[in-house]
């Protein structure tokens, strides 16, 4: 079940309920939600993508950025869940959280796959997941500086199931910014749902980058890189998670507007909202 279409059908229940009635294992975004479907605040968020294939195995790095009252909300919130209500976030309350969120994570996308390769997800596994909060989640929780938050999801992949003629299917999150290093002797000859999209090439490896559409689901298939160098081969697979993980948030926050709203916590929102179906 979609995100948009739970809250559609408890619309009228979520409104009439406060933060401090949820059960502790209710997550953070749940109460976002119920914050923009109230009418209390404009959400002001932003989200990047990266995502590295190579022979065996895949990473996906996550990253949003959060402003404004919307900081200072996740701020309650961690203090809320995690913690003891006394206005302030410590070190042992984010880890929990973190936990908490690397968790549900790993559990909805186990339930509801984000990549498959010609149409089927029977060829990826869920190796690793972990999220981290941003540090200045720290302290006095009616602060508003800026948090940016990240998840970091690694998968194994079966033998051949990176090769020219294969279609690769991604759903992160709607217009958020994604960059695709594809495994090396591979480029794209098709994309769908890619907007903006540009290629480059990087230790003999193709970039591609661009943003998702509204829908929030890209395909790729593969074609063969015929300029690619098997010499440096090791080099190009040599890629840190640190560069994985080095995704930047998109210039401007993503405005939530009716009707496009119920699509707006779609890719990672949707993932840990799955957890809460009824």
């Amino acid at each position: 079940m979609k995100v948009y279409r739970y809250f559609r059908t408890k619309r009228e229940e979520l409104n009439s309920l406060k933060p401090e009635n949820f059960l502790p294992a209710t997550c953070i975004i749940l109460l976002l939600t119920i914050l923009l479907l109230s009418g209390t605040g404009a959400a002001a968020f932003s989200y990047s993508n990266s995502i590295t294939l190579n022979p065996g195995n895949a990473t996906w790095g996550y990253e949003e950025y959060v402003t404004g009252k919307e900081a200072s909300f996740s701020r309650q919130l961690i203090d809320n869940q995690a913690g003891n209500n006394d206005s302030f976030v410590n070190v042992w309350e984010l880890i929990s959280m973190e936990r908490r969120f690397g968790e549900r994570l790993r559990e909805s996308i186990e339930k509801k796959p984000d990549i498959k390769f010609n149409n089927s997800s029977e060829t990826v596994k869920v190796l690793d997941v972990e999220y981290r909060f941003s540090e200045e989640s720290l302290g006095n929780v009616f602060k508003t500086k800026a948090l940016k938050n990240r998840a970091f999801v690694k998968y194994s992949i079966d033998k051949g199931a990176l090769a020219p003629g294969t279609e690769a299917w991604f759903r992160g999150t709607p217009e958020s910014k994604v960059r695709v290093i594809l495994p090396p002797g591979l480029d794209v000859n098709e994309t769908g749902g890619l907007e903006n999209s540009t290629v480059s090439f990087k230790n003999d490896r193709a970039v591609l980058e661009g943003r998702f559409d509204e829908k929030g689901e890209m395909t790729l298939r593969f074609s063969e890189n015929k300029s690619f160098n098997p010499k440096s081969s090791e080099e190009a697979l040599n890629v840190s998670s640190a560069e994985e993980m080095n995704v930047s948030a998109p210039e401007k926050p993503i405005k939530a507007q009716e009707p496009d709203m119920f699509n707006y916590f779609d890719g990672l929102k949707d993932k840990l909202a799955r957890s809460l179906e009824v």
